[in-house]
């Protein structure tokens, strides 16, 4: 049984757009003898590029570790702060990671702590990309296949013959809001969708058909809009984005939608 204890056992470092990460990590020794780690690093494949068809790579992060050697006594623990840059020569948006090494002098069990994280900053992947189809767009369906309606669109309301929103999501969102304003008077009536954790689509050109049935919350009741012209707003959260922070949103408006009921 082991008689040793390393936490935390995983280091998931995030993003570091500050170019460097910074972690604490306790070593127990249950054992009635004291021993000694010699600290290292093993570097591990790093992940980069179009993240459909990734491309692999290996240039070592720089870690140091304070202090390079601990002695931890019987029954006690002990704390070592390790650094991890990640290597310059990796674009952004790489995902790198490794194995840090405890070592026992005079042989016995090795410990291996293993980390990961993201070179850059997270949220400057772009969520709504346009792929081969221009998207985002509004969409129609006639006989069973979409239509883009770039110039806007009437609607009958009647079986399939409302709005969709047709979007490309080439990363997973943390948010996604569709928002319905008047477009003469600008004025806001409904949200139309309010979805969390949205995920990304499995291809590069597929995208996800979201339909609007014309209603919308109105505090405890779901109402129907009047027939009339509508904007809407679609605004994606970026995943681990800060709702209040503007650039962590994107944002796309349609044209009119006019709404015709017979």
């Amino acid at each position: 049984m082991s008689t040793t204890t390393i936490s935390p056992g995983k280091l998931s470092l995030g993003e570091s757009d500050r170019n460097r990460a910074i972690r604490t990590l306790t070593i127990r020794n249950t054992s009635s003898s004291p021993v000694t780690y010699d600290l290292s690093n093993e570097d591990a494949l790093a992940t980069y590029g179009n993240t459909f068809a990734p491309s692999f790579g290996y240039a070592p992060s720089s870690v140091f570790f304070n202090p390079r050697s601990v002695t931890v006594p019987a029954g006690r623990s002990a704390s070592v702060t390790v650094t991890i840059t990640p290597n310059s020569a990796y674009d952004d948006l790489t995902i790198y990671g490794g194995y840090l090494t405890f070592t026992p002098r005079g042989g016995g069990q090795v410990y291996r702590v293993p980390y990961a994280g993201l070179k850059g900053d997270y949220q400057k992947i772009t969520v709504l990309t346009p792929n081969p189809y221009g998207m985002p767009v509004l969409g129609q369906l006639v006989a069973g296949d979409f239509e883009d309606r770039l110039s806007g669109a009437t609607y009958t309301m009647q079986g399939d013959d409302i709005p969709f929103v047709l979007a490309h999501f080439h990363h997973q969102s943390a948010l996604l809001r569709i928002d319905v304003f008047d477009a003469n008077t600008g004025r806001f009536r409904v949200r139309a969708v309010n979805e969390w954790l949205m995920p990304r689509n499995s291809t590069t050109t597929g995208f996800f058909a979201i339909p609007w049935d014309g209603t919308g919350p109105n505090g405890a009741r779901v109402v129907a809009v009047p027939n009339g012209r509508y904007i809407l707003k679609v605004s994606v959260l970026k995943a681990l984005g800060n709702p209040g922070v503007s650039s962590d949103w994107e944002t796309w408006t349609s044209p009119v939608v006019t709404i015709k009921r017979p």
